[in-house]
Protein backbone atom coordinates (compact mmCIF):
# COMPACT_ATOMS: atom_id res chain seq x y z
CA UNK A 1 0.00 0.00 0.00
CA UNK A 2 1.38 3.00 -0.90
CA UNK A 3 0.35 6.37 1.09
CA UNK A 4 -0.22 9.55 -1.27
CA UNK A 5 -0.91 13.48 -0.73
CA UNK A 6 -4.02 14.30 -0.14
CA UNK A 7 -6.90 14.93 -2.52
CA UNK A 8 -6.54 17.54 -5.30
CA UNK A 9 -9.87 19.78 -4.24
CA UNK A 10 -8.53 18.88 -0.21
CA UNK A 11 -5.69 21.13 -0.65
CA UNK A 12 -6.67 23.40 -3.29
CA UNK A 13 -9.68 24.82 -0.79
CA UNK A 14 -7.20 24.59 2.39
CA UNK A 15 -5.23 26.77 0.16
CA UNK A 16 -7.88 29.11 -0.49
CA UNK A 17 -9.30 29.45 2.85
CA UNK A 18 -12.46 27.53 2.10
CA UNK A 19 -14.11 24.34 3.45
CA UNK A 20 -16.90 23.62 0.83
CA UNK A 21 -17.03 24.09 -2.85
CA UNK A 22 -19.88 26.52 -4.45
CA UNK A 23 -23.48 25.75 -3.83
CA UNK A 24 -24.69 27.99 -6.97
CA UNK A 25 -23.63 28.03 -10.22
CA UNK A 26 -20.84 30.97 -11.01
CA UNK A 27 -20.28 31.21 -6.89
CA UNK A 28 -16.70 32.63 -6.45
CA UNK A 29 -16.24 30.77 -3.00
CA UNK A 30 -12.45 31.82 -3.06
CA UNK A 31 -9.35 32.78 -4.71
CA UNK A 32 -5.83 31.45 -5.48
CA UNK A 33 -2.92 32.85 -8.26
CA UNK A 34 -1.47 30.73 -10.11
CA UNK A 35 1.65 30.46 -8.47
CA UNK A 36 -0.59 28.57 -5.09
CA UNK A 37 -1.65 26.26 -8.25
CA UNK A 38 1.48 25.31 -9.05
CA UNK A 39 3.56 24.71 -5.71
CA UNK A 40 0.08 22.24 -4.80
CA UNK A 41 1.14 20.71 -8.96
CA UNK A 42 4.78 20.35 -7.58
CA UNK A 43 3.22 18.27 -4.85
CA UNK A 44 0.79 16.19 -6.84
CA UNK A 45 3.28 15.11 -9.45
CA UNK A 46 4.78 13.16 -7.20
CA UNK A 47 2.39 10.75 -6.82
CA UNK A 48 2.47 7.49 -8.73
CA UNK A 49 -0.63 8.37 -10.70
CA UNK A 50 1.16 11.78 -11.61
CA UNK A 51 4.35 10.23 -12.20
CA UNK A 52 4.93 11.42 -15.95
CA UNK A 53 2.70 13.59 -16.60
CA UNK A 54 4.15 17.02 -17.52
CA UNK A 55 3.49 19.66 -14.37
CA UNK A 56 1.59 22.19 -17.04
CA UNK A 57 -0.61 19.52 -17.88
CA UNK A 58 -1.60 18.71 -14.01
CA UNK A 59 -1.88 22.54 -13.79
CA UNK A 60 -4.38 23.18 -16.10
CA UNK A 61 -5.79 19.88 -14.58
CA UNK A 62 -6.21 21.62 -11.69
CA UNK A 63 -7.43 24.95 -12.99
CA UNK A 64 -10.62 23.03 -14.03
CA UNK A 65 -10.99 21.50 -10.85
CA UNK A 66 -10.93 25.50 -9.20
CA UNK A 67 -13.40 26.09 -11.63
CA UNK A 68 -15.77 23.30 -10.58
CA UNK A 69 -15.19 23.97 -6.58
CA UNK A 70 -15.79 27.55 -7.82
CA UNK A 71 -12.18 28.98 -6.89
CA UNK A 72 -11.10 31.96 -8.85
CA UNK A 73 -7.79 31.61 -10.32
CA UNK A 74 -5.88 34.95 -10.82
CA UNK A 75 -2.57 35.74 -12.73
CA UNK A 76 -1.19 38.24 -9.70
CA UNK A 77 -0.36 37.49 -6.38
CA UNK A 78 -3.44 37.86 -3.70
CA UNK A 79 -3.51 41.24 -1.23
CA UNK A 80 -4.03 39.51 2.01
CA UNK A 81 -6.07 42.54 3.25
CA UNK A 82 -8.71 42.59 0.69
CA UNK A 83 -8.50 38.62 0.67
CA UNK A 84 -9.60 38.60 4.46
CA UNK A 85 -12.29 41.12 3.73
CA UNK A 86 -13.48 38.75 0.76
CA UNK A 87 -13.33 35.39 3.06
CA UNK A 88 -15.47 37.57 5.88
CA UNK A 89 -18.39 38.81 3.45
CA UNK A 90 -18.53 34.56 2.49
CA UNK A 91 -18.40 33.78 5.45
CA UNK A 92 -21.83 35.70 5.93
CA UNK A 93 -22.97 33.84 2.92
CA UNK A 94 -22.24 30.17 4.08
CA UNK A 95 -23.79 30.78 7.15
CA UNK A 96 -26.86 31.95 5.71
CA UNK A 97 -26.49 28.98 2.87
CA UNK A 98 -26.33 26.07 5.99
CA UNK A 99 -29.33 27.99 7.83
CA UNK A 100 -31.32 27.68 4.36
CA UNK A 101 -30.45 23.64 4.05
CA UNK A 102 -31.01 23.61 8.20
CA UNK A 103 -34.73 25.23 7.37
CA UNK A 104 -35.27 23.11 4.73
CA UNK A 105 -34.16 19.39 6.58
CA UNK A 106 -36.32 20.99 9.49
CA UNK A 107 -39.43 21.55 7.01
CA UNK A 108 -39.11 18.08 5.38
CA UNK A 109 -38.74 16.17 8.52
CA UNK A 110 -42.39 17.92 10.10
CA UNK A 111 -43.62 16.44 6.96
CA UNK A 112 -42.56 13.23 7.36
CA UNK A 113 -44.28 12.91 10.95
Amino acid sequence: MEICSPATTWLLKRAAGIRRGKQEAGEVVGKLSVKHIYEIAKVKSKDTCLQGVPLEDICKMFLITCRTIGIEVTREDLDPVEYKAFLEKRKEIVDRQLKEIADKKAAKMLRTT
